[in-house]
């Protein structure tokens, strides 16, 4: 990984981000000020601006997406009764920059790489915001193309209903996983859902440690939100839902 997460060195006069060998943003510091410009190097607008003292550092950390994400199959899957589906979504990484004063960590702004659409998952009464994403939902990391602004979340999908459980839209809860670095790739834990049925809740739970491979892994970030407590919630959405009521 080409990534230094953490305090960084400034000592070059700028932090320079790239996706894909394009730049992202520019991280610099101007006197008391952090500036943070968008677009090519050295013709860059300047996004943020913020006074944090001559001697702030500046910390550059990953994450994942704010809203949970309406994972969308690239082509039909579905998975028959009694069975589990295990598979790896690619997450587009989000740069968090912060700095430090006193012993307090300040977010000044995060960074998609990749800007998602805003979507609605669930019914119009009882959904909620989510971002949409399309995946292959491939069965190994390493069937993705490497990709260093990517974050692979795994999934365990089990079906304890008696009918075949259709893949059309599944809920992926990432304010609730956490970032591992390995050598190669960055990873989240595990998510494992239980479906018994399209009008049942599903039971819904977070592996703690990050999964065994390409290792051994650091963890980087902390989960968004840790009240999890045996979420039990709807994480598939049928659209013949909105026709039989």
């Amino acid at each position: 990984m080409k990534w230094k997460w953490g305090n960084q060195d400034l000592s070059g006069g700028e932090i320079a981000l790239y996706s894909d060998g394009d730049l992202i943003l520019l991280i610099k510091r101007d006197h008391e000020e952090i500036l943070i410009e968008s677009g090519a190097e050295g013709d860059g607008e300047v996004i943020s601006r913020f006074i944090a003292g001559k001697d702030a550092p500046i910390v550059l950390e990953p994450a994942l997406p704010d809203l949970p994400l309406v994972i969308k199959p690239e082509m039909p899957l579905s998975v028959l009764p009694g069975l589990t589906f295990h598979c790896f979504v690619e997450v587009p990484l989000v740069f968090s920059i912060g700095t430090v004063k006193g012993k307090e960590l300040y977010g000044l702004r995060e960074v998609p790489v990749r800007n998602l659409s805003r979507s609605w998952f669930g019914d119009p009464w009882n959904g909620e915001v989510s971002y949409c994403l399309e995946s292959p939902l491939h069965t190994s990391p390493e069937n993705y193309m490497l990709n260093e602004t990517s974050i692979y979340c795994p999934m365990h999908i089990s079906n304890r209903s008696s009918q075949i459980l259709s893949l059309d839209r599944m809920l992926l809860r990432v304010p609730y996983l956490s970032i591992y670095q390995g050598k190669k790739r960055l990873y989240s834990n595990g998510t494992r859902i239980s479906f018994r049925g399209q009008d049942q809740i599903s039971q819904v739970s977070f592996y703690k440690s990050p999964p065994d491979l390409d290792g051994p892994l650091k963890q980087v970030a902390s989960p968004r939100q840790t009240d999890e407590a045996r979420l039990l919630t709807k994480s598939f959405y049928f659209f013949k839902n909105i026709y039989n009521g």
